[in-house]
């Protein structure tokens, strides 16, 4: 009955979020180039304790890049439970403005082997402004690049990230966005 499953405890996964940032006026995807791995990725990193998944998203975006996202609403197909929906809504929703995580990919922790999560939200932010809240570590670590949308899935580093990268932009579309 419980094919597939597995167990978990608390300090044996590492709950991630991040952002497909997108600047819809230039029509550009934001990424960081990782100067120690030589790779593009999305920005993204480990929730705070007590903090709410959209906010450790554009927290971490804010910290990796300085740049300063908003959350995007969609419509989105989602599993969520529409809030103060009627009862037996349906199992996929997909005609709710919400805000809810676009994908989730997983895999095992290089570092420390845990099972790590990451939840990513479409948000949008300017290639125009200034990077204010950029941590000194990160400015080290991180080079930000602006990508134009057809080209951002390719050039990230994980065949997974840049799946994360079509499905945001599909959505943006689907929800009225001209990306």
């Amino acid at each position: 009955m419980a094919r597939g499953r597995k167990f978990f405890p608390s300090h044996k996964f590492i709950i991630s979020c991040g952002t497909v940032t997108v600047d819809m006026r230039a029509r550009r995807v934001l990424l960081i180039f990782n100067k120690r791995h030589r790779i593009y990725q999305l920005p993204k990193g480990r929730k705070d304790i007590g903090e709410d998944l959209l906010a450790a998203a554009l927290r971490e975006t804010r910290e990796e890049t300085g740049v300063v996202a908003r959350a995007v609403t969609l419509r989105l197909r989602t599993r969520a439970t529409p809030t103060g929906g009627p009862p037996g809504a349906p199992e996929v929703s997909e005609e709710v403005a919400d805000t809810e995580p676009v994908a989730v990919c997983h895999y095992p922790d290089p570092a420390s082997g845990a099972m790590k999560m990451v939840f990513y939200f479409v948000a949008e932010g300017s290639c125009d402004l200034a990077q204010g809240g950029w941590t000194g570590e990160d400015r080290v670590k991180f080079d930000v690049v602006w990508v134009d949308v057809a080209a951002a899935a390719d050039k990230l580093a994980f065949k997974e990230d840049g799946m994360v990268v079509d499905k945001a932009l599909e959505d943006l579309r689907a929800s009225g966005y001209d990306v």
